[in-house]
C-alpha cells in the first residue's frame, strides 16, 4: 500500500478549511426587533435573551439605550433599566450577560449621563432581588461586565489609555479583581468566563486574536479562525466558544471546540453578516446587520456541534479510505 502523497494531504487539509468557511451549516433566523434605531443581542441563557435596544443621534452615536430580555417561549420582552438611588433610570442601559446560575442576576453597562468626560460608562451588576450596583476596578475611567458564571464576573476596563480585561471572584465588589493583559497586546477584553477559563479578545500587533486565559495556571492562548481570520471570542458555555470571524468585511458566526470551527450561514439569505454572541442549550444568537443598515438580534436553533464535528471526521475517513484503496 503506498503512503499518501504530499500533496494529496495538503489538499485534503484545504477541503477541510473550505467546508469549515464557506459551507457554513445553514440555520434558521429568528429576528429580535426592539423598535428603537437597532437591537443588538449579546446573551441566551436557559430561553432568555439579553440586550439592549438603542436610538442614534445624528451623529451615529447612541442617544438612548435600554437593556432588555426576551423571553424565546414566551415570545415576550421586559426592559430592564438601571435604576439610581433617587428612584430615576440612568441615561442608558446595556445588558451583556445573565448568569449561569441565576438567570434573575445579570450585568452590563450603564451611562448616568451629565459627566465632564464624554460617555462615562460604568460596569454593573442587578442582583437577583433587583437591586443595583456598579462594578470596575480602582483606577478604571470607562467598564462594562461581560460574562457572570457562580462567584466569577469577567469584564474589561480603560485605565491610562489602555485597555484590560478583569476577573473578579468572590461577592464583595470593593476588590478581588484580577488583571487581565494579554502579554504584548495594546488590548484585552475578557468577555465570558466558565469553570477555570476566561476568554475575550486582544489585539496583538495590529491583528484581532480571540483568547483563552487558564485562571488556574495563570496562562494565556491566542486564536485565529480558519483561514488566518480576524477572530471575535464573545461567550463560553457547556465547553462551547461562540464568536464571529470577519471575512472580506463580513462577520460569520462560530462555535468553536477544541480547535475544530464551526461556521453558519443562515437560509435564504447567505452571505448576511452576523455576530456570533452566545450559545445555550441549541441556541446560537447574536445580531446581524440589514440590507439598508439596520442592526437586528436574532436567535436561530442549532444541531448539536458535536454531531458536524463527527460528521466532518467521518467525511474525511471515507476520503481517506477511498485513496488507499486506489492505491
Amino acid at each position: 500500500m503506498k503512503p499518501v502523497h504530499p500533496l494529496f494531504a495538503l489538499g485534503f487539509m484545504f477541503l477541510c478549511n473550505s467546508l469549515s468557511l464557506n459551507a457554513g451549516t445553514v440555520v434558521v433566523l429568528n429576528t429580535i426587533n426592539a423598535g428603537l434605531t437597532g437591537t443588538a443581542i449579546r446573551e441566551v441563557r436557559d430561553g432568555k435573551l439579553a440586550g439592549h435596544a438603542y436610538k442614534e443621534d445624528l451623529w451615529g452615536w447612541p442617544e438612548y439605550e435600554a437593556g432588555i430580555i426576551y423571553n424565546i417561549s414566551t415570545q415576550t420582552r421586559q426592559t430592564n433599566n438601571y435604576t439610581k438611588n433617587d428612584g430615576n433610570p440612568a441615561w442608558s442601559t446595556q445588558i451583556n450577560s445573565i448568569s449561569a446560575t441565576d438567570n434573575n442576576r445579570y450585568g452590563g453597562m450603564v451611562y448616568f449621563g451629565g459627566e465632564l468626560v464624554f460617555y462615562r460608562t460604568y460596569g454593573f451588576i442587578r442582583s437577583a432581588s433587583g437591586s443595583y450596583f456598579t462594578v470596575e476596578p480602582a483606577g478604571a475611567t470607562r467598564s462594562e461586565v461581560h460574562g457572570l458564571n457562580g462567584d466569577k464576573t469577567v469584564g474589561w476596563f480603560d485605565i491610562s489609555g489602555v485597555r484590560k480585561g478583569f476577573l473578579h471572584q468572590g461577592s464583595d465588589y470593593s476588590s478581588g479583581f484580577t488583571t487581565l493583559q494579554f502579554p504584548g497586546a495594546t488590548s484585552t477584553e475578557a468577555r465570558g468566563v466558565e469553570g477555570s477559563y476566561v476568554i475575550g479578545n486582544t489585539v496583538i500587533g495590529g491583528l484581532q486574536y480571540g483568547f483563552r486565559y487558564d485562571i488556574s495556571t495563570g496562562g494565556y492562548a491566542a486564536y485565529r479562525a480558519t483561514g488566518n481570520l480576524e477572530t471575535f471570542f464573545n461567550d463560553i458555555n457547556d465547553g462551547m466558544i461562540v464568536g464571529t470571524a470577519t471575512s472580506s468585511g463580513r462577520n460569520i458566526p462560530f462555535l468553536m471546540q477544541n480547535g475544530n470551527y464551526e461556521f453558519f450561514d443562515f437560509q435564504g439569505n447567505p452571505t448576511l453578516s452576523a455576530s456570533g454572541s452566545s450559545y445555550d442549550n441549541g441556541v446560537l444568537a447574536g445580531s446581524y446587520v440589514t440590507a439598508t443598515g439596520e442592526t437586528l438580534g436574532y436567535y436561530a436553533n442549532v444541531p448539536e456541534p458535536s454531531s458536524f464535528f463527527l460528521a466532518l471526521f467521518a467525511a474525511s475517513m471515507s476520503l481517506l479510505y477511498s485513496r488507499r484503496r486506489k492505491t
